[in-house]
This record gives structure tokens, sequence and C-alpha cells, in this order.
């Protein structure tokens, strides 16, 4: 009978310990989860803050190595079959920026210039037959933007057929014969290139091309059947990586000579370390104050600063905008930090804290025949110091991010602009540079972090205040 209690009071212990590292284990993930779901934000903008231009919005952190131009889902190069002893020429050029792109073709003495018509997703595009143009001599295209700047010449040899420039590389198509004769130039001799022949009813067919050995892929398949093509190129990783991540956003960001980095992040440091030490002097002063002092109305005037955190802060915007317009402090570091001294919850934070400090100290204190301040200097602010910390970094980085109040209160011209409203250049009516936007935000996040982990002790101390009963 013994060992049967025994041998049920083991199962029990049994059951009970899985059961409790199932509940560990649960735990566990769905703190990882959560820590995951807080952190993404932040990870995203680290790994877009290296991304290229126009890939900031594209899920997909590991690159391509295959590459596929136009890209699936867009619409496909069409194949035009064409006189075979003409020259045609179909001409392409991308620039988001661009305003108007013309081309200018040469061969030997003969010139002529072409308009380009826009297109989606800044396009320019044209398709010409030059007269005079001779298939087997060289044709030199030159791209001119907005009628002020000249792209490089790009050089190919004209063919009787399709000449095609699109991005880089370049695709020529030749019909002979019922054959269609592709050539792929601008493409790395490292690298791997296939056509996608489309036809009517959307479906792919691949067609491997042959590295010629002079810079170009080419190959044959049979003409007819299809309409249009993509062109599909491998890369290396290697390759991949570089073409999606780089170090030009920092590089922009640090010596763009339209954006002072410098200078905003100098304000910045400016603006949110006067306002945490002036709030954690004002609120440590009033919060002794409201703690250890007997005054008239001294519990209803707080009970009323309590009651003003229930009202947002967007209603002060405009009597506090008001008011400081008519201070003349638009445009001054004052400005931007004076409205925000008052702060309600620093006030509450500090006077809790002082409460439980025993009166004793101070009795002895005064029987020493010390004075306030020096009650103040060599008893408050030692054993506040830690709750001091937290507030002050909770101001700082307050501050630091505060976007709305530092724009509106400074004009377009002024000298004191902070980074995150400097950040602002970088988004235009038309397009706006994420990548830039992230970097200056990776740039924005070394002082909040230095001073966390500078002051992480304090900080620790300050939010566990009270928590445990002595």
């Amino acid at each position: 009978m013994a060992a049967d209690s025994h041998s049920k009071n083991d199962r029990k212990a049994g059951s009970h310990s899985v059961g409790a590292r199932l509940i560990n284990a649960g735990i566990i993930t769905a703190l990882l989860v959560l820590l995951f779901i807080v952190l993404l934000p932040m990870l995203w903008m680290i790994v877009t803050a290296f991304k290229t231009k126009g890939t900031a919005f594209q899920l997909a952190f590991l690159p391509e190595t295959r590459l596929v131009d136009p890209p699936r889902g867009s619409t496909p190069l069409p194949i035009r079959v064409v006189d075979k002893e003409a020259v045609s020429v179909y001409l392409e050029w991308v620039d988001e920026n661009a305003i108007s792109v013309q081309a200018t073709l040469t061969q030997g003495a003969k010139t002529e210039t072409i308009d380009l018509q826009r297109g989606s997703a800044g396009t320019f595009s044209a398709v010409a037959a030059p007269e005079g143009f001779v298939a087997g001599e060289p044709m030199t295209v030159v791209y001119t933007l907005d009628e002020t700047k000249n792209q490089d010449p790009i050089t190919m040899t004209a063919v009787a057929g399709l000449n095609v420039t699109v991005k880089q590389p370049r695709l020529l198509a030749v019909n002979e014969g019922g054959k269609l004769r592709i050539s792929l130039g601008g493409i790395p001799a490292e690298q791997k290139a296939a056509v996608l022949l489309v036809d009517e009813n959307e479906r792919e067919r691949r067609v491997t091309l042959t590295n010629s050995g002079e810079g170009y892929f080419t190959g044959e398949v049979p003409a007819g059947a299809e309409t249009a093509l993509r062109v599909e190129r491998e890369r290396a990783f290697g390759a991949a990586v570089a073409a999606r991540y780089t170090l030009d956003n920092f590089r922009s960001i640090l010596g763009a000579d339209n954006f002072n980095f410098g200078k905003f992040f100098f304000n910045s440091l400016v603006v949110a370390t006067s306002a945490g030490l002036l709030t954690v002097l004002i609120c440590t002063l009033a919060g002794y104050a409201f703690a250890q002092f007997n005054f008239h109305f001294r519990d209803s005037l707080f009970g009323l600063l309590l009651t003003s955190m229930l009202v947002p802060g967007m209603i002060f915007m405009v009597p506090q905008f008001s008011i400081t317009l008519s201070l003349g402090m638009m445009d001054s570091y004052a400005g931007m930090v004076v409205p925000h001294l008052a702060n309600v919850f620093g006030l509450f934070l500090m006077r809790q804290y002082i409460s439980q400090i025993p009166r004793d100290l101070f009795a002895a204190a005064e029987i020493d025949g010390a004075r306030q301040h020096q009650i103040f200097h060599t008893i408050v602010i030692p054993i506040c110091l830690p709750i001091m910390v937290t507030l002050f970094l909770l101001v700082f980085v307050g501050q630091w991010s505060n976007f709305l109040w530092q724009l509106i209160i400074n004009t377009g011209q002024s000298e004191v602009l902070t980074l995150p409203v400097g950040l602002q250049q970088f988004k235009g009516q038309n397009a706006n540079e994420w990548e830039k936007i992230m970097a200056g935000a990776c740039f924005s996040i070394v002082p909040i972090a230095v001073l966390f982990l500078t002051l992480q002790k304090y900080f620790m101390e300050g939010l566990t205040a009270g928590a445990v009963k002595e």
C-alpha cells in the first residue's frame, strides 16, 4: 500500500512538473513574440536606412539574386516586327525626377533628335525609324534631361530590325527568316542571362542566352507565337546585397550641402537637455514644497494641477502658441523649451517620492541649524537622485522627438531647427526619400541610447522605487 501511495505521488509530481514546464514555455514564447512586435518598428527603421533608393517599402529583406525586367505583374516588353532592311529604334529612360527627356541619335554625319513621351513610374520612351541610318554601323545615343543635363553617350550597333535600350541592359531583337535573334548587352560577364517569352495567354517560356564573349548574350528562338518578352538575369549574392543595401544614405545625411545635419543635431541636443534639466529642477523644488510645507489651499491646488492632466495637450497648443508669439520667442530655443517646463506629471512624481522620505531626517537637520536650501541640497537631492534621473530621461526623450511643436514654433528660415523638423526636407510633394529619413532617424537614437546605457542604474532605481515594502 505504501509503495502504491508513493508511485501515485510521483506520478502527480511528474504531471505537475510537465504542466509547469509547458506553462513556462508558453509564457516565454508569448514574451518573445511581444518583444519582436515592440522592436519591429526599430528593426524596420535600421534596415530601411541601409536600403537603396526606392526600396524602402519592399518587404524582402534578403535581396533577390534573379532579376526580371520588367517585373512580373507589369507590362512586358513588346516584340515589334519591323522591315528587315530598316533600322527601327525603341528608346527608354527611367528617371523619377526628370521633367522632359530627349534622345539624340548619331551615326556618322547623320543626327536626329527625338522627344520621349512620359509614361508611368518615371519612364520616358519613344519608337522611331531614323531616316538614312544604316544597319551594321555604330550608332550613338545621348539623352538630355530637362534641356540642361546631358547623360553619357550610349554606343550600340545599328542592326536591321529593332534596337532597344531599356535602363541598363540594352536589348536588340531582330526577326530574320522566321527566327527571333536576340542580343542582350550591358550585363556583367559573370552573370547569367535569359529571356522570358510571353504569349497572348500570359504564359512564359524561358530561353537561356549564351555569352558571346564580347559583352553580349545571344540566342535564337522561333518567332511568331510570342508577343512580348521579359529580360531575366542572375547575379551573385554579394552583388545582390551591394545593389540592395548601401551606406550612401548616411553619407548624404552627413555630407549634403542642403542638409546641415550637425546644426540640426546640436539644436536638438540643446533643446532636449535644457528642457530636461530645467524641468527636473522646477519639479523637484515644487515637489519639495508640496510634500514638506503646509500652506493654504495646498491640497486643493495640487488636486487642481492633477486635474489638468486629464485635458489633452493639443488643446493647450493654440494658447501656448499665441503667448509664445506675443512674447517674441518664435525661432528661438526659449520658444521650444519654456512652454514645456510646467510638467504636472513631473511635479506629481517628485512630490510622491519626497513624501516617502522620513520626516525625522528633516527634523534632525533643522535641529542642527540647517536652512531650507541646505536641507534641499544635502538631503533631498541625494535621496531623490534616481527619480530625478528618471524624470530627466523621460523629458529628454519627449523633447528630442517632439516634432509638432518644434515645427509650428519655427519658420522655414529658422537657425534653430531641430533634427525631427530638419528630416522633413527629404519629404517632397511627389516623392519621399524614406531611406534618408530613416538614416537620420538612426542618428537621432544615438543620444538616447547613450543616456540610457550611462544612467540605467539610476533609471531602474527610480522606476522601482516604492515597489518593495521594508
